[in-house]
């Protein structure tokens, strides 16, 4: 993302999401989870 030249809070941002999405999946690993596990996330 800093390669990108995002903002510090745009990654910032985004780490909060990702760790949210891996809590709510009971920390399964991102790469061990598809489209539907997105879905679910989501909605």
């Amino acid at each position: 993302m800093r390669l990108k030249h995002y903002a510090f809070r745009t990654e910032h941002t985004y780490i909060g999401w990702i760790k949210r999405f891996i809590l709510f999946h009971d920390k399964k690993h991102p790469k061990d989870m598809g489209e539907s596990e997105v879905e679910a996330f989501l909605t």
